[in-house]
């Protein structure tokens, strides 16, 4: 049902003092919808290279960003490049092969400890 309602969603938006991860706005994206959030999530960053519209907590702000989505039409256009980047971003084998990669290059620079009695 959640992922039905974000794909009839023409814009989703989360004003947000802090979010760790966002994980609503990512389901959002994945779904298509666009999204339009703060710099209160820790991932706004990666967010806004996804497509999403960061904006100022503010009324204002986000009143603006609105109009000007609307303003431009097919919006979801813009949904359909955030669900590409979402699963792409968060693809399992992709983030399994980083943390492989992360944790072989944390024991190659890694002191060598000797065993006890060894």
């Amino acid at each position: 049902t959640k992922s039905s309602l974000y794909q009839l969603a023409d814009v989703f938006v989360l004003p947000t003092r802090q979010e760790n991860f966002g994980l609503v706005l990512v389901e959002a994206m994945a779904c298509g919808a666009t999204v339009v959030t703060t710099r209160g999530t820790d991932i706004w960053q990666e967010l806004q290279r996804g497509g999403a519209h960061i904006v100022d907590l503010s009324a204002s702000a986000i009143a603006a960003e609105l109009a000007q989505i609307s303003a431009e039409g097919d919006r979801r256009a813009n949904g359909v490049g955030s669900r590409d980047f979402v699963y792409e971003w968060l693809d399992p084998e992709r983030i399994a092969a980083t943390y492989e990669s992360m944790y072989r290059q944390a024991i190659d620079v890694s002191p060598r400890t000797s065993r006890i009695g060894a």
